[in-house]
């Protein structure tokens, strides 16, 4: 357990803390931490870039305010990406119905990334704040239930994604809900601008038609409280003040993300540039290899890591190593073991 403004976990550790709680969300909550997500892909998009694998878990607290990680995977706005491209990360119940189709259909081997894909991630992130959990978990564990394999059921989840009218908006938020809940949940949990800016922003099926974060941050869902009680007297149940995203005095569990934490002030011992070829690359062709930048911490605690790449390695006995790549300094290993640790 550690206090939430260590900066040590993921709005998805969050969400599931409040979930075995009991605890939704309060709507003010909502609000503000809409407000950072959106803000913060905006920001990313105005760089220039696409992230293609937003959700709860990429979203990290850091002394009460929300940070994007897992920025190293973005792509340039524009550039085209390979269904080959092993190196290219999503999520199936956060990523779009155009990315669906894309990954199913065989007419068409590559994609222009624009940033309406995280657009949509955006939305089923947001969406989850007031659900508490992934809004698509259960079509995908219905197809999970009556598939042969996980393959079987991703394949047949991504079909059914990519071939949706209507984004499937929980019911607990559409604009009917008001009719089925009590007078009590009606006031803490139904916003109609909240449903408003998920269907006619976030989440629109046709891309051609989904907003920009930049011009959702405009949507009237997102005006301070304040600014509400400027145009409408009857918000002023709300205005007195506007917390930060999320608490500051909870103690949440975090999630291992098996990653070792760099807490070096020092320059890095060692920086350079790791090339990664495409799944199914010919190694002779340059433009099937990916350009990584790679470092060495400081605190990389090097004794440790030497010991357990040894013990990895071991498993590589009676493996061929050839050296015949379209890059220098370059190894391949061709053996039928399998690895016991991921680059």
């Amino acid at each position: 357990m550690f206090l939430v403004d260590s900066g040590r976990y993921s709005l998805k550790d969050y969400l599931a803390l409040r979930r075995d709680q009991g605890k939704s969300l309060s709507r003010g909550a909502v609000k503000n931490i809409s407000k950072a997500i959106i803000l913060v892909v905006a920001g990313l998009h105005a760089k220039g870039l696409v992230h293609l694998d937003l959700k709860p878990e990429n979203l990290m607290m850091f002394n009460g305010r929300l940070k994007l990680i897992d920025v190293d995977g973005c792509v340039p706005c524009g550039s085209e990406v390979s269904i080959q491209d092993s190196s290219i990360s999503f999520s199936p119940c956060y990523c779009a119905p155009e990315w669906a189709r894309f990954l199913i259909e065989e007419t068409e081997s590559k994609i222009t990334v624009r940033p309406h894909l995280d657009v949509w991630s955006v939305g089923m992130t947001i969406c989850e704040l007031a659900t508490l959990d992934a809004v698509l978990k259960p079509m995908y564990a219905n197809f999970l239930r009556n598939g042969h394999s996980h393959r079987e059921a991703g394949f047949l989840f991504m079909d059914w994604l990519g071939s949706i009218a209507k984004a499937p908006i929980p019911k607990s938020i559409e604009r009917s809900s008001p009719r089925i809940l009590s007078v009590a949940k009606r006031v803490a949990r139904f916003d109609p601008a909240f449903h408003q800016m998920l269907i006619g922003s976030l989440l629109v099926c046709d891309h051609t038609k989904r907003k920009t974060l930049a011009q959702c941050l405009s949507d009237s869902y997102l005006e301070s409280d304040k600014e509400k009680v400027a145009k409408d007297a009857s918000a002023v149940e709300h205005s007195h003040s506007e917390a930060p995203p999320l608490p500051v005095h909870e103690k949440v569990d975090r999630t291992t993300r098996n990653r070792i934490e760099d807490t070096s002030s020092k320059a890095p011992l060692y920086k350079g540039t790791l090339w990664k070829l495409n799944t199914d690359g010919n190694p002779q062709d340059p433009t099937h290899w990916l350009k990584r930048d790679m470092w060495a911490a400081a605190s990389s605690g090097r004794e440790a890591k030497r010991r357990q790449c040894m013990e990895g390695f071991r498993t590589l006995k009676g493996a061929t190593v050839t050296a015949n790549a379209a890059k220098g300094h370059r190894f391949w290993f061709f053996s039928d073991v399998t690895f016991p640790f991921s680059y």
